[in-house]
């Protein structure tokens, strides 16, 4: 579905990029509603959106979002003793999100997917995939297996989201959808970044719900 409307999950400090995995925990009567309409109408997908800086100050109500967000896959429901949700969500896509007027506790909003520009020159790419295992590597330490088969936009993604930088600054690298150039920014940015060592074990295509 590259468009339509969707219910909105915001939060201020987590970008969901395209096939990541992130555990979510709902336990806010307005999103525990929104579980239960998506089980009852038998749906799966949600808007993640981020929150603008000074959300604290009306969090309850409807601060508002980052034009652009994630879309997401609920691929796992647990209901826990409590009522709670314990949900497991996959990344699909970058999109542009539209907020809608809403009669729910919660809001939704008119989605775009935003699909990735891809390299031309396969060698143009392979040298910023390479780049970025590189620096992906030195992140992480020596017991992580760096798959040669990521993708430079995933290989990109995972830096953002694990470079020490403000949300703001993570948001503007993130909503870039070309490749190239959302590649570059990021190793530009590593260049500037202190790293402390991780271990994240074997990072697989599909995403790793320790990099969120």
């Amino acid at each position: 579905m590259n468009s339509g409307l969707l219910p909105l999950f915001p939060l201020p400090n987590v970008l969901l990029y395209p096939k990541a995995i992130l555990p979510l925990h709902v336990f806010e009567p307005r999103y525990l509603q929104l579980v239960k309409d998506l089980q009852e109408n038998g749906e799966d997908l949600l808007a993640m959106g981020v929150l603008e800086d000074g959300w604290d100050l009306d969090y309850f109500n409807t601060p508002p979002i980052h034009a652009i967000g994630g879309v997401g896959k609920i691929l796992q429901w647990n209901e826990d003793t409590d009522g709670n949700y314990n949900l497991l969500v996959q990344g699909v896509t970058r999109a542009s999100f539209q907020e809608e007027p809403f009669a729910m506790p919660y809001r939704s909003v008119a989605f775009e997917a935003i699909h990735e520009i891809p390299a031309i020159d396969p060698e143009e790419d392979a040298l910023l995939r390479r780049a970025l295992r590189n620096s992906l590597q030195d992140f992480s330490d020596e017991t992580t297996i760096i798959s040669k088969n990521l993708q430079a936009g995933y290989l990109a993604d995972i830096l953002i989201v694990a470079m020490n930088l403000s949300m703001k600054d993570k948001y503007e690298l993130f909503k870039n959808p070309d490749v190239l150039e959302r590649g570059h920014a990021v190793l530009r940015a590593t260049q500037q970044e202190s790293f402390s060592k991780k271990s994240f074990g074997e990072i697989p295509e599909g995403g790793d719900s320790r990099w969120n």
